[in-house]
């Protein structure tokens, strides 16, 4: 049966917008393994050979954090090899542009709140740890409809906030017990962490807009990763301060620790390159609000283990919290070509390369072949970015990576379709929809942002 154009490109906005949904659910099952699993750790005597009472939560929150930070830029590295995206990720980390200070940002953001939630962990339990941040939601999607006016509707506005009410729902028994206490902290510390989670996802998505996700995720734990090395060596000169020495070599010469370590690092290592490439498909609003199932999937797999058995108060309010994301999903604006609310007006003028594209990642490569040459088809986009390819299978990876790149920036609003037609088989593959993109001037506006490209005289 032969579609129309049209009806293609509707199917193609669902598929994309149902994939962001995907890789969210997939980040909020891993997220909560990941830290079932930190559950598991810190609370056991066995943990750096240290009874857990005599533990001191900072120092402990730190080994943990910067180990995982460690251990997560090596997989991701690994990954990036394995997906052919090396070069990309070695591009980015030999230069330091604008999108590297974005994800720099997001690293120190991203660390932050994870070295709190480590803390509390400590302190309360991991399951409360997860709920604490579930407004996060909220704030990378206020953030992102102001700064580059990401779309938010009323019914995702209602879902954004049930999900508050869920976590006011976890907050207030904390705040009503005994104001002063170690919990009241923790939940101060969770609205840090929290903010640094959102505010991440609005960074990396703003880097997003010409660097993969993948190499994103890479780059930002290369990041995180050389941010805990200098300071674990600083530390280590200053003992008096924190004697944070001994703790390391407790955990590296307990073969329990480094195998739980190993498995909970890969759960997070997946759960962020999830968690990255739904918000260059759906969104961050939508993408953050999906993954705040990650508590209701603690508290599951916390009753279903025996490792926790969490109050009323916090099963209520996971609850409360997953009605909010399912309400999210069901959001009328699934099915819109462009996730912002920008000008689409498609270029009508050349433009200067103000780098060479040789000296550039992929995705951003695309872009400026089109920022340059005009309007182009896809498939000429792909034909000349792989001009110098022999092997066929590294040529047809290749080809379909540049057209879903060229499908995500569309998604962002950096290009808009001008012409579409139906693929007879001589490009990617019979019956795909083959798409006609021009640069839009709100896509002009980034790339000469961050010092791609100039205007012809």
């Amino acid at each position: 049966m032969q579609y129309s154009v049209d009806i293609l490109r509707s199917r193609q906005n669902m598929v994309r917008y149902n994939w962001g949904f995907q890789f969210a659910l997939w980040c909020s099952i891993l997220w909560g393994t990941f830290y079932l699993g930190i559950e598991l750790l810190v609370h056991n005597d066995g943990f750096m050979g240290v009874p857990f009472a005599a533990r001191d939560p900072f120092h402990t929150a730190c080994v943990v954090a910067a180990l995982t930070a460690v251990m997560l830029a090596v997989f991701c590295v690994i990954w990036v090899a394995i997906s052919g995206k090396l070069t990309d990720w070695a591009k980015m980390m030999c230069s330091f542009r604008h999108e590297n200070r974005l994800l720099l940002g997001g690293a120190v953001l991203g660390g932050m709140a994870a070295w709190l939630s480590y803390i509390v962990g400590n302190w309360v339990d991991t399951t409360f740890a997860v709920g604490m941040v579930m407004f996060y939601p909220v704030i990378g999607g206020i953030v992102a409809h102001l700064w580059y006016r990401e779309r938010i509707s009323r019914r995702c506005i209602l879902g954004l906030a049930v999900v508050v009410t869920g976590c006011i729902v976890l907050y207030m028994p904390a705040f009503a017990d005994s104001l002063g206490s170690t919990v009241v902290l923790s939940c101060f510390m969770g609205l840090l962490a929290g903010t640094g989670w959102g505010l991440e996802a609005v960074l990396a998505t703003r880097a997003m807009d010409v660097v993969d996700s993948e190499v994103s995720v890479a780059v930002r734990y290369t990041y995180e990763a050389l941010i805990w090395i200098v300071f674990s060596l600083v530390m280590s000169f200053m003992p008096q301060v924190m004697p944070i020495q001994a703790y390391y070599i407790s955990v590296l010469t307990n073969p329990i620790s480094v195998v739980l370590l190993l498995i909970i690092t890969l759960c997070f290592s997946l759960n962020y390159f999830a968690w990255y490439k739904s918000f260059i498909l759906c969104g961050v609003a939508k993408g953050l609000a999906i993954s705040d199932l990650s508590g209701f999937v603690t508290v599951v797999l916390g009753m279903f283990l025996l490792t926790s058995f969490p109050s009323w108060s916090e099963v209520f309010a996971c609850m409360i919290m997953a009605v909010g994301v399912f309400i999210v999903y069901n959001d009328v604006g699934r099915a819109l070509t462009v996730i912002r609310d920008i000008d689409l007006t498609p270029l009508s003028r050349r433009v200067e390369l103000a780098r060479s594209t040789d000296r550039l990642t992929e995705k951003t490569a695309a872009m400026m072949t089109i920022a340059e040459n005009g309007v182009l088809w896809d498939y000429e986009v792909a034909q000349m970015m792989t001009e110098g390819i022999k092997e066929h299978r590294r040529l047809h990876r290749t080809r379909n990576q540049i057209r879903t790149y060229l499908i995500e920036s569309a998604a962002a609003g950096m290009i808009t379709a001008v012409d579409g037609r139906i693929d007879d088989g001589d490009q990617f593959s019979k019956g795909k929809l083959l798409s006609r993109y021009a640069l839009t001037e709100f896509g002009l506006e980034r790339l000469r942002h961050m010092g791609f490209v100039e205007e012809r005289r």
